[in-house]
């Protein structure tokens, strides 16, 4: 859907935020996390160089904690950036929005988890310059709670099931728990990371 260059992505929630990505590309939203994001991103754009990242406590929340609200930003050799405002503890307007901007095409829309017990659908609109202001919104049924985890489970059940290597594995997965590391380690000394900082050397177990 998003056609010539990809300049910036965000998934955000809760609190309406807006970012200026280079010179060209705006990218809005309301955040999830670093892991979710990265769900987000990896599949279109594989992984990001590194990641900046910077929180502080919720003053809303009694308990102790440090990183209650984050900001955060995957830098990418493209030159693509992904900015993200997570605020898990807001008292209203829960909810998950996403959007990709590029030269030539916007995709922007939600995910459907928020609103439980109830859920709802997850949505997608798109558009290009082509279209000039026409919208493309299609729709289903299915919602992330359940449905999206039954293709993943299904998986890890066939790899038990075959003794063979699950599609989503153990090592498509060291990318993202790298980049946790990293946003940690990036919150706590202030600085970008590189995942090279965090990612195990080839071969490690």
């Amino acid at each position: 859907y998003i056609q010539g260059k990809v300049l910036g992505i965000a998934e955000v929630t809760a609190r309406e935020a807006q970012y200026v990505v280079g010179r060209e590309a705006i990218v809005t939203g309301k955040v999830t996390n670093v892991r979710s994001s990265d769900k987000v991103t990896k599949i279109q754009f594989g992984d990001p160089e590194r990641i900046l990242v910077s929180v502080r406590n919720d003053p809303s929340q009694e308990f102790e904690h440090f990183d209650g609200i984050a900001i955060y930003v995957l830098e990418y050799a493209s030159g693509l950036r992904a900015v993200g405002l997570d605020n898990c503890f807001t008292w209203a307007d829960h909810n998950i929005q996403w959007r990709v901007e590029g030269t030539e095409g916007i995709a922007k829309g939600t995910i459907g988890w928020p609103d439980y017990p109830d859920g709802s659908p997850s949505t997608l609109m798109w558009t290009t310059r082509a279209r000039k202001g026409s919208w493309e919104r299609p729709s289903w049924d299915e919602q992330w709670f359940p449905q999206a985890f039954t293709g993943t489970m299904g998986q890890l059940m066939r790899a038990i099931q075959e003794d063979a290597e699950p599609a989503i594995s153990g090592r498509t997965t060291l990318g993202t728990m790298a980049l946790v590391e990293a946003a940690y380690l990036s919150a706590r000394e202030g600085r970008a990371v590189a995942l090279t900082e965090t990612t195990p050397a080839t071969g490690a177990r």
